[in-house]
């Protein structure tokens, strides 16, 4: 699954929440962290990946066949929203390069300079991810490759916010951090099955 970033314009859940937690992490603890040095994600703007959802609802509705032998079902009928790809450590950059520019890093009782430490699993599930270990492991220490063939093979679509808008995210997250505009917590959205 990608990073969705941005800001939707939905009536519920209009954030991400990759992109929100690394920046609260970099500004609370000054540095930026790592697990390993292969740890990846691909990203989609939310416009996008709801831009899939309309062609695809669109699709099904327009066709003679109602997409019936025409869009691909089980295992082959995932539709990738990739746009791009990055690593933990460059998330990690991106968000110690604004909070720098901006003045909020460093403080008196953090790094003087930009800084990425290697972490360990235990210690970011714990900080991130409500102590779920096996949910650590899987998004912030695994290779995930995905790409989005299917979408604009057999729905035309072409993705609009590109790496320009991704840049421009981490200054958002930080801004909105600043504000207190964040208030939902990682740990909210999945220690519902927490493991003790």
């Amino acid at each position: 699954m990608p990073i969705i970033f941005g800001e939707g314009t939905g009536l519920f859940n209009r954030l991400g929440r990759a992109v929100p937690v690394i920046t609260k992490y970099v500004v609370q603890h000054g540095h930026g962290w790592k697990i390993n040095d292969t740890a990846n994600f691909d990203w989609v703007h939310i416009v996008d990946v709801a831009k899939i959802y309309v062609l695809l609802v669109r699709t099904i509705l327009e066709r003679e066949d109602r997409g019936v032998g025409y869009l691909p079902s089980g295992r082959n009928g995932v539709m990738f929203t990739a746009v791009g790809r990055t690593t933990i450590s460059d998330i990690s950059q991106k968000c110690l390069d604004v909070a720098f520019a901006e003045g909020v890093l460093p403080r008196e009782d953090t790094p003087k300079e930009k800084e990425i430490r290697t972490v360990e699993l235990g210690g970011i599930a714990e900080e991130l991810t409500g102590g779920r270990l096996d949910v650590a492991e899987r998004g912030w220490a695994g290779y995930k490759a995905t790409k989005a063939v299917l979408a604009r093979k057999l729905l035309g679509w072409q993705p609009e916010m590109r790496e320009e808008a991704w840049e421009r995210d981490f200054m958002d997250e930080l801004v909105a951090l600043r504000e207190g505009r964040r208030g939902v917590e990682w740990e909210e959205c999945i220690a519902a099955g927490r493991k003790e």
